[in-house]
């Protein structure tokens, strides 16, 4: 349930949005592991019962202002690859499922991508207490004579917990995903990256993004959605302009 700023009609039915458990016998018990990063990611709201999360349905133009004036709008969508642009420039390639790593990237002085191993789609539809694991290895050429880069990272994610979330858009029900990234014969992850999913619009409404090593963190918040037939350029820049001038 959204409680501030009644959403239908995204994604089909959304309109604009702006404003480990493991079993220990018969019980249900964290690992300490799990509890420390749940405590490390916030509590976040009240707990709330939710009904499995069917995997949703991205569409050209449907686009996503997180803090920071940061704009995720879909440019196209080819077999299962969304790419994603900020109205100036491409950004990046994705896999339809949120949590899944960047499967394509260019910076100034380099491309990345990644291929993904196993099927991390199994987590849908979302439900507490469902895990998967995949490995991804990554690429990093860059434009100069240095030779290539290759990496690879095993991933853990699992869905721990439904509960309201606030955002600068409004409250939201939400399912909580968060996902480990771990080296070879490493125990314990070098990043963990916490999403917090609203089956209301069909997309993430907060990301939370941890180095373990460095101790780096990035957050952000939804502060606005809209549906791809409403997302002109014009009135993406208008709602830019209003929440820089509300904020």
């Amino acid at each position: 349930m959204i409680r501030r700023w009644a959403i239908s009609g995204f994604l089909r039915s959304m309109a604009l949005a702006g404003g480990g458990l493991i079993l220990a016998g018969c019980a249900a018990l964290q690992s300490a592991e799990d509890l420390l990063l749940d405590l490390a990611a916030g509590g976040g709201g009240p707990r709330i019962e939710l009904p499995p999360a069917e995997k949703p349905v991205l569409r050209e133009g449907d686009t996503f202002i997180y803090e920071g004036a940061r704009v995720r709008q879909v440019a196209s969508i080819v077999g299962n690859k969304v790419s994603w642009t900020d109205l100036t420039r491409d950004l990046y390639r994705t896999d339809p499922s949120f949590f899944v790593p960047l499967l394509h990237q260019r910076r100034p002085d380099r491309t990345i991508t990644r291929e993904v191993t196993g099927d991390p789609a199994t987590l849908w539809p979302l439900a507490v207490g469902k895990r998967i694991e995949f490995t991804v290895d990554t690429t990093t050429a860059y434009d100069n004579d240095t030779p290539p880069v290759t990496s690879r990272r095993h991933w853990k994610c699992r869905v721990p917990r439904t509960h309201e979330v606030e955002t600068p858009a409004g409250i939201y029900d939400a399912y909580r995903v968060e996902c480990r990234s771990y080296r070879a014969r490493w125990r314990n992850p070098v990043l963990v990256v916490t999403w917090e999913y609203a089956p209301a619009i069909g997309h993430f409404v907060v990301r939370d993004w941890r180095n373990q090593r460095t101790g780096t963190r990035n957050t952000y918040r939804l502060e606005a959605a809209l549906p791809g037939e409403l997302a002109t350029p014009k009135r993406v820049r208008a709602t830019l302009a209003r929440l820089a001038k509300d904020g």
